[in-house]
Protein backbone atom coordinates (compact mmCIF):
# COMPACT_ATOMS: atom_id res chain seq x y z
CA UNK A 1 0.00 0.00 0.00
CA UNK A 2 1.34 3.14 -1.13
CA UNK A 3 0.85 6.00 2.07
CA UNK A 4 3.55 8.55 1.26
CA UNK A 5 5.67 9.74 -2.17
CA UNK A 6 8.35 7.97 -1.03
CA UNK A 7 6.97 4.33 -0.57
CA UNK A 8 5.03 5.55 -4.10
CA UNK A 9 8.93 5.98 -5.74
CA UNK A 10 10.12 2.89 -4.49
CA UNK A 11 7.58 0.87 -6.02
CA UNK A 12 8.47 2.24 -9.38
CA UNK A 13 11.73 2.26 -8.76
CA UNK A 14 11.69 -1.50 -7.60
CA UNK A 15 10.15 -2.18 -11.18
CA UNK A 16 12.48 0.67 -12.74
CA UNK A 17 16.01 -0.06 -11.80
CA UNK A 18 18.01 -2.29 -14.63
CA UNK A 19 18.76 -6.10 -13.59
CA UNK A 20 22.74 -7.11 -14.45
CA UNK A 21 24.46 -3.48 -14.13
CA UNK A 22 27.87 -3.20 -12.44
CA UNK A 23 27.80 -1.82 -8.93
CA UNK A 24 29.34 1.46 -10.03
CA UNK A 25 26.53 1.91 -12.15
CA UNK A 26 23.69 1.39 -9.71
CA UNK A 27 25.84 4.13 -7.29
CA UNK A 28 25.62 6.54 -10.54
CA UNK A 29 22.06 5.81 -10.23
CA UNK A 30 21.82 6.87 -7.15
CA UNK A 31 23.05 9.81 -6.94
CA UNK A 32 21.71 11.52 -10.13
CA UNK A 33 18.43 9.98 -8.45
CA UNK A 34 19.07 11.81 -5.03
CA UNK A 35 20.47 15.29 -6.46
CA UNK A 36 16.73 15.06 -8.50
CA UNK A 37 15.48 14.44 -5.12
CA UNK A 38 17.00 17.28 -3.16
CA UNK A 39 15.72 19.92 -5.20
CA UNK A 40 12.39 18.95 -5.60
CA UNK A 41 12.40 18.40 -2.02
CA UNK A 42 14.61 21.41 -1.42
CA UNK A 43 11.96 23.93 0.09
CA UNK A 44 10.06 21.05 1.99
CA UNK A 45 13.41 20.56 3.75
CA UNK A 46 14.88 23.95 4.26
CA UNK A 47 11.59 24.63 6.40
CA UNK A 48 12.45 21.26 8.61
CA UNK A 49 15.38 22.04 10.03
CA UNK A 50 14.81 18.48 12.03
CA UNK A 51 13.91 16.14 8.91
CA UNK A 52 16.47 14.58 7.35
CA UNK A 53 15.63 11.69 5.22
CA UNK A 54 17.96 9.34 4.09
CA UNK A 55 17.95 7.40 0.37
CA UNK A 56 19.56 3.81 0.56
CA UNK A 57 21.02 1.41 -2.01
CA UNK A 58 21.45 -2.19 -1.61
CA UNK A 59 22.82 -4.21 -4.75
CA UNK A 60 22.85 -7.93 -4.44
CA UNK A 61 25.57 -9.63 -6.82
CA UNK A 62 26.24 -13.19 -7.55
CA UNK A 63 28.97 -14.30 -9.48
CA UNK A 64 28.17 -17.38 -9.76
CA UNK A 65 24.80 -16.77 -11.66
CA UNK A 66 26.80 -13.64 -13.22
CA UNK A 67 23.77 -11.22 -12.19
CA UNK A 68 22.97 -8.28 -10.32
CA UNK A 69 19.43 -7.05 -8.77
CA UNK A 70 19.42 -2.93 -6.84
CA UNK A 71 16.72 -1.31 -5.03
CA UNK A 72 16.46 1.85 -3.52
CA UNK A 73 14.71 2.89 -0.24
CA UNK A 74 13.88 5.93 1.53
CA UNK A 75 13.52 6.37 5.43
CA UNK A 76 9.90 7.17 6.83
CA UNK A 77 8.98 11.16 6.55
CA UNK A 78 5.49 11.37 7.32
CA UNK A 79 3.05 12.42 9.73
CA UNK A 80 2.86 10.55 12.90
CA UNK A 81 -0.14 7.96 12.37
CA UNK A 82 1.14 7.15 8.66
CA UNK A 83 4.45 6.57 10.10
CA UNK A 84 3.48 4.15 12.08
CA UNK A 85 2.03 1.84 9.69
CA UNK A 86 4.79 2.37 7.59
CA UNK A 87 6.79 0.79 9.74
CA UNK A 88 4.22 -1.56 11.41
CA UNK A 89 4.13 -3.31 7.60
CA UNK A 90 7.75 -2.79 7.57
CA UNK A 91 8.41 -4.61 10.39
CA UNK A 92 5.92 -7.51 9.14
CA UNK A 93 7.58 -7.97 5.83
CA UNK A 94 11.00 -7.99 7.71
CA UNK A 95 10.71 -9.98 11.29
CA UNK A 96 14.62 -8.81 11.86
CA UNK A 97 13.17 -5.92 12.59
CA UNK A 98 11.23 -7.05 15.68
CA UNK A 99 14.34 -9.18 17.10
CA UNK A 100 14.10 -8.64 21.10
CA UNK A 101 17.84 -8.48 21.58
CA UNK A 102 18.14 -5.66 18.63
CA UNK A 103 19.30 -2.08 20.62
CA UNK A 104 16.45 -0.19 21.22
CA UNK A 105 17.66 2.53 24.13
CA UNK A 106 20.67 4.33 22.20
CA UNK A 107 18.18 6.08 18.98
CA UNK A 108 15.30 7.69 19.05
CA UNK A 109 13.33 5.96 16.29
CA UNK A 110 11.75 2.57 16.01
CA UNK A 111 13.41 -0.21 14.15
CA UNK A 112 12.07 0.02 10.64
CA UNK A 113 12.52 3.73 9.91
CA UNK A 114 15.52 3.58 8.20
CA UNK A 115 15.91 4.02 4.39
CA UNK A 116 17.98 0.77 4.37
CA UNK A 117 15.18 -1.04 6.31
CA UNK A 118 13.32 -1.05 2.96
CA UNK A 119 15.86 -2.32 0.62
CA UNK A 120 16.81 -5.29 3.26
CA UNK A 121 13.77 -6.68 3.14
CA UNK A 122 14.20 -7.90 -0.74
CA UNK A 123 17.14 -9.83 0.53
CA UNK A 124 14.84 -12.56 0.82
CA UNK A 125 13.96 -13.09 -2.88
CA UNK A 126 17.39 -12.03 -3.92
CA UNK A 127 18.68 -15.53 -1.70
CA UNK A 128 16.00 -17.30 -2.99
CA UNK A 129 16.63 -16.80 -6.60
CA UNK A 130 20.57 -17.12 -6.15
CA UNK A 131 20.01 -20.53 -4.25
CA UNK A 132 23.60 -21.94 -4.26
CA UNK A 133 25.32 -19.13 -5.34
CA UNK A 134 27.73 -16.62 -3.74
CA UNK A 135 25.93 -13.74 -3.03
CA UNK A 136 27.57 -10.36 -2.25
CA UNK A 137 25.36 -7.23 -0.84
CA UNK A 138 26.64 -3.72 -1.63
CA UNK A 139 24.97 -1.18 0.46
CA UNK A 140 25.07 3.21 0.51
CA UNK A 141 22.92 5.60 2.42
CA UNK A 142 22.76 8.83 1.49
CA UNK A 143 21.42 12.05 3.23
CA UNK A 144 19.12 13.79 0.80
CA UNK A 145 19.13 16.79 2.70
CA UNK A 146 23.30 17.09 2.79
CA UNK A 147 23.94 14.77 0.00
CA UNK A 148 26.38 13.52 2.27
CA UNK A 149 27.12 9.38 3.07
CA UNK A 150 25.72 7.62 6.39
CA UNK A 151 27.21 4.30 7.36
CA UNK A 152 24.21 2.00 8.81
CA UNK A 153 23.36 2.84 12.19
CA UNK A 154 23.53 0.05 15.06
CA UNK A 155 20.49 -1.31 14.44
CA UNK A 156 20.60 -1.83 10.75
CA UNK A 157 23.89 -3.04 11.45
CA UNK A 158 22.46 -6.05 13.50
CA UNK A 159 19.51 -6.84 10.83
CA UNK A 160 22.02 -7.03 8.70
CA UNK A 161 24.33 -9.33 10.43
CA UNK A 162 20.78 -11.66 11.27
CA UNK A 163 20.24 -11.94 7.50
CA UNK A 164 23.69 -12.23 6.99
CA UNK A 165 23.44 -15.52 9.02
CA UNK A 166 20.04 -16.26 7.69
CA UNK A 167 21.48 -16.12 4.49
CA UNK A 168 25.00 -16.45 3.63
CA UNK A 169 25.89 -13.48 1.88
CA UNK A 170 28.72 -11.09 2.32
CA UNK A 171 28.44 -7.33 2.97
CA UNK A 172 29.99 -4.00 1.98
CA UNK A 173 28.65 -0.56 2.91
CA UNK A 174 30.33 2.59 0.75
CA UNK A 175 30.21 4.74 3.01
CA UNK A 176 33.17 5.51 4.74
CA UNK A 177 33.67 5.63 8.44
CA UNK A 178 34.24 8.77 10.33
CA UNK A 179 37.63 9.32 11.96
CA UNK A 180 37.35 10.65 15.09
Amino acid sequence: MVRSCFTALHAVLYHCLPENQLIGQYVLILLLLTKLLKRAFEPFLEDCPGINPKIALLVCHDSLFRSSRAFIGFSVISPRPVRDKIIQSRQKILPALCNPHMPRDKLYWEPGNCAEAETFAHLKEAAEKWKGGKMLVVSLALDLKRLEPCRLCERCGYVIKELREQYKFSTIDLAPRKVS
